[in-house]
């Protein structure tokens, strides 16, 4: 019985039984968060930056990426685009990866006014 129940938790912990990805999802965002808490506070008026017209690329798998030769999953245009990968949780709902969405996001902040960091720098 000790062996089905260790097989079962790595199998849950991996993913593979429906119910782990939300979990798993939410601990990679907890990471996150806390490193971005290590960072010093710091003090700065707010910062209105406005986008018009965001357009959202969602793909199951993107052959422009590819083909220009990115090396990663996603990307951002100067024209307001951003393309990202999608992947089907247990439900059948599309999920993004909020941080690559939000890195993809940032280069078009920076773009748009450069008091926000270029994610790549």
């Amino acid at each position: 019985m000790r062996i089905i129940n260790t097989i079962i938790l790595v199998l849950f912990l991996f993913g593979c039984i429906p119910g782990s990805q939300p979990l798993m999802y939410n601990e990679g965002n907890r990471y996150l968060d806390q490193s971005f808490e290590l960072l010093p506070k710091s003090k700065f008026k707010p910062i209105i930056i406005i986008l018009k017209e965001v357009k959202v690329y969602v793909f199951d798998d993107n052959p422009l990426l590819t083909k220009e030769g990115m090396k990663g999953k996603s990307f951002a245009s100067t024209d307001n685009c951003i393309y990202v990968i999608g992947k089907r949780d247990a439900s059948g709902k599309i999920m993004l990866q909020q941080n690559v969405l939000g890195y993809e996001l940032q280069h078009l902040l920076n773009w748009k006014d450069d008091r926000i960091k270029n994610p790549d720098k």
